[in-house]
């Protein structure tokens, strides 16, 4: 999966739904197939979005129709592409604290934001970033979220639960672990 074309949706002001959340998962947003699905990061992402944040425009419509078994007619909205406003997306998740380098020219690798210093990344990489951009910078240790509260939204950005796991221990401050005893 490919990275954003930042030079292209820098001129952009409204993004769809679906280009929201690509680009939220800094992914360039593309139409899924049979190949290539909507991958769960950028499912999970659409889910947060339409949970969290009211859609600037909605080309949805009203539609009457009769109801079963009465006369008098009923109202039924008819859900059309929801759009976001650059600047609404960019109050969103610096509220949030969502990483969005679509929005945040600074959050961009190579403009001295630089997010991860080597050529190689993975989606656990990512996620380690995020945890730590969230919960810990500038926070202090006693402040820190709990253990369930990482691992589940971690779950609700496509991660599993091993995974989510691991990058909760890898992030989590040293004395904020729970050490279980085991003998050697």
């Amino acid at each position: 999966m490919a990275k954003p074309d930042y030079a292209k949706w820098d001129r952009v002001t409204a993004f769809s739904l679906r280009e929201a959340a690509f680009l939220l998962c800094d992914l360039e947003p593309f139409g899924p197939t049979e190949n290539h699905p909507v991958p769960p990061e950028v499912q999970a992402m659409m889910r947060q979005l339409t949970q969290g944040l009211a859609p600037d425009r909605d080309t949805g419509e009203r539609e009457y129709y009769e109801r079963f078994m009465h006369r008098q007619p009923a109202e039924r909205h008819v859900p059309g592409e929801q759009y976001y406003l650059r600047e609404t997306l960019k109050r969103w998740t610096t509220e949030e604290k969502l990483w969005a380098p679509f929005l945040m020219p600074e959050q961009r690798e190579g403009s001295g934001g630089n997010q991860w210093p080597f050529n190689y990344d993975t989606r656990l990489l990512k996620a380690v970033r995020q945890v730590i951009r969230e919960h810990w910078e500038g926070a202090a240790p006693q402040d820190a979220p709990t253990r369930e509260r990482v691992v589940k939204r971690l779950m609700e950005s496509g991660l599993s639960r091993a995974e989510a796991e691991a990058v909760d221990l890898v992030t989590r401050h040293e004395s904020r672990r729970k050490v279980s005893s085991r003998t050697a």
